[in-house]
């Protein structure tokens, strides 16, 4: 009778399996020993003796949605190498180590993966399963736990963080926005989670309660990342703000001889550079083709020029000895970066002088080169003198029997005094030292006619002092016959006349004293009648003034002369001040 393969000639397995060994040398995906064909013989059975001919090998259970929680398995390790049960996503369930058993059952089949928990059997020693440890920020790699960060992108604002947010990183990628943190108090201390502004516009965090940075909120700006931790009160942020990298550096090179130096290995891509040496013939520094700057200062020797270009470049712009300058690669040419220069010597017209030495610029302004000096002269000391090469003090000579210079004026104490060898004496103490009388008024030669009114005296108005004695002096002359003169000076004003004298003298020197005569504020002078021949007198009168005031003097002829004769044209008065 012959043999019917009703089922295609297939292994059937009974839907439970309670035993099965497996040697494997790759990765191996188990399958759910359900009543169906199944390619292999790789099932999960109750009890699995599992030995990895390789290391970091991983045994992948099937999807946990094809059975009901509960189901369970215990795994042996039979071999010398470690392997890793993981869930059918990838996620590890438990390193299992040579030798160990380990038990692993079905919690929740609602996902792909499922939830697993596992315990050991069988151990001698209690080993910890990374798997099991593995929490927030942790990851299982085989028997170790590692760090993790997850990456929560958040474009909308505002958005929260939460408990289950920590040692994630929150990468925000809108705009302008706001992070809202949870109160410290809730999710404890130690408490972390990072941040980073990925989007275009200022992010504000703000917590729920107290403060982050001892500041009620803080902006991240576009590119800023940072840390943020609790103790339980407050936030403090870690590494906060963006990084600061200094790309400017300098670098000295020698360059030394002609020709072409081509800049190499840690000479390129420099910004600053400082080239010495002694050039024997005109030197280009060669740098590459590519968009860079170059600060340039030329401190070699030598006369010849330093220039900077590319390698194809005509004319590369040239650094004089002694200077700096800017200078830029367009990827092409090197060119200056000023976009104007000043060419020594400035011109005249430009306001300079022309001339790179102070001889020539002398000699271009007009100015004649020469050096002055400072000597001594009249009255001038020549301590201290000499050229203008420094700042100079000119003092003047003490005046002496012997030296021209300056003196003091002596005061009128130091004159009474008369001891001061020193001091120089002016008139006016002089005058009051010795009680010299001084002329404050004197008249022109004046003229009146016999018997004619009072005429006004010019040069004889004068301003008096109260208290001052003043003497007036005079001098008339008359041609006459036989009749007698008188004249009258008339005083306007207050004044007191004491000592009063006169003396007339005749043409022909006879003199003669007669007596004044006073006629209210007039003082009378006459001249006798006498012989056929001119008369003169001369006369002086002492006047004290008895308040200040302005004094006028007059004359007029009183008596009649029988020949009419005038009064001569030489007549004069005077009035001096006794101090």
């Amino acid at each position: 009778m012959s043999f019917s393969e009703v089922f295609g000639g297939a292994t059937l397995y009974a839907s439970q399996q309670t035993y099965l060994a497996i040697s494997f040398g790759v990765d191996i995906t188990l399958t759910w020993p359900i009543e169906q064909q199944i390619a292999g013989t790789d099932v999960v059975s109750d009890i699995m003796d599992l030995t990895a001919t390789a290391v970091s090998l991983n045994v992948d259970l099937p999807d946990a949605r094809q059975v009901s929680n509960g189901i369970q398995s215990v795994f042996t390790n039979q071999g010398a190498n470690t392997f890793t049960i993981r869930d059918n996503v990838g996620g590890t369930i438990i390193s299992i180590a040579p030798g160990e058993a380990w038990v692993a059952y079905l919690t929740d089949n609602s996902t792909q993966a499922g939830t697993w928990r596992t315990f050991q059997l069988g151990a001698t020693v209690s080993v910890s399963n990374a798997a099991a440890l593995a929490g927030a920020g942790l990851k299982a790699i085989a028997t170790t736990l590692n760090q993790r960060i997850e990456v929560d992108t958040e474009a909308a604002t505002p958005f929260s963080v939460v408990d289950a947010d920590r040692a994630q990183l929150k990468n925000y990628t809108g705009g302008v926005g706001v992070a809202n943190l949870p109160d410290p108090a809730t999710v404890g201390a130690d408490w972390w989670f990072l941040l980073r502004n990925s989007g275009a516009g200022d992010l504000t965090v703000t917590p729920a309660a107290g403060q982050i940075d001892a500041a009620a909120t803080v902006d991240f700006s576009p590119g800023e990342s940072g840390i943020i931790v609790t103790d339980g009160s407050n936030y403090f942020t870690v590494g906060f703000g963006t990084g600061s990298t200094s790309v400017f550096d300098f670098i000295s090179i020698a360059v030394p001889g002609t020709g072409d130096f081509t800049l190499s290995g840690a000479q390129l891509d420099r910004i600053s550079y400082r080239f010495t040496g002694i050039l024997t013939g005109n030197r280009q520094i060669v740098v590459p083709g590519t968009v860079q700057q170059y600060w340039v200062d030329n401190q070699t020797t030598g006369a010849f020029a330093l220039s900077v270009g590319t390698v194809a470049q005509v004319t590369p712009p040239e650094v004089p000895q002694g200077e700096r300058a800017i200078l830029y690669s367009d990827g092409t040419d090197v060119v200056n970066a000023t976009t104007s220069s000043i060419t020594f010597p400035i011109t005249i017209a430009q306001g300079g002088t022309g001339a790179i030495t102070a001889g020539a610029a002398l000699t271009n302004l007009g100015a004649v080169p020469t050096s002055r000096a400072l000597a001594g002269g009249t009255g001038i000391s020549a301590t201290g003198l000499g050229d203008l090469s420094a700042d100079r003090t000119i003092n003047a000579e003490v005046a002496s029997e012997t030296v021209q210079g300056v003196a003091e004026l002596a005061t009128q104490a130091e004159v009474n005094t008369g001891t001061d060898d020193t001091r120089i004496i002016t008139p006016l103490k002089l005058a009051d030292a010795l009680n010299i009388p001084r002329i404050v008024a004197i008249s022109s030669a004046f003229a009146f006619t016999n018997q004619g009114g009072f005429v006004d005296i010019t040069g004889l108005t004068f301003d008096i002092v109260n208290g001052e004695t003043y003497i007036l002096q005079g001098a008339f002359a008359a041609a006459t016959t036989t009749g007698g003169m008188e004249f009258q000076v008339e005083f306007t004003g207050n004044q007191t006349s004491t000592g009063n004298t006169w003396v007339a003298t005749s043409g022909s020197g006879e003199a003669r004293t007669d007596f004044l005569t006073f006629n209210n504020s007039e003082v009378l002078f006459t001249i006798a009648s006498g012989s056929s021949q001119s008369r003169s007198c001369r006369f002086q009168a002492g006047v004290v003034a008895t308040a200040n005031g302005t004094i006028n003097l007059r004359a007029r002829q009183t008596l009649a002369d029988a020949n009419t004769s005038d009064v001569d044209g030489g007549a004069w008065m005077s009035l001096a001040r006794i101090a």
